[in-house]
């Protein structure tokens, strides 16, 4: 292999492995936690919790969720659930509230 082949490919590699990411539906997303774990807005969207809201009862995340916000990935279970994961282990469904234009409830 030449030089320039070398240097080629982990560059390829990187792409390959963006590729292969997009194509198995899994895409970066930010949650919103700061009252607690209640709905996700994805590809202009709105979906809620399945089992409904969770927080700490006094309307923050729960222990070991970053606040305001909790970076993770989802994946398309169905055309109406998603799965939401992040690097520490959560691991929460949210199913589609279908028409919603904006979130069931305002967080200051």
């Amino acid at each position: 292999m030449t030089q320039r082949t070398l240097q080629v490919l982990p560059v390829l590699a990187l792409l390959l492995s963006l590729v292969a990411c997009e194509r198995s539906g899994v895409h970066d997303v930010t949650l919103y936690t700061h009252c607690g774990i209640h709905e996700l807005q994805f590809e202009d969207q709105w979906y809620e919790r399945a089992g409904g809201p969770l927080d700490d009862g006094s309307g923050n995340p729960p222990p070991g969720w970053d606040n305001p916000e909790q970076e993770g990935t989802v994946t398309r279970v169905d055309a109406s659930t998603l799965l939401f994961s992040d690097e520490p282990g959560h691991r929460e469904e949210f199913v589609l509230r279908e028409g919603a234009t904006s979130p069931k409830q305002s967080c200051d």
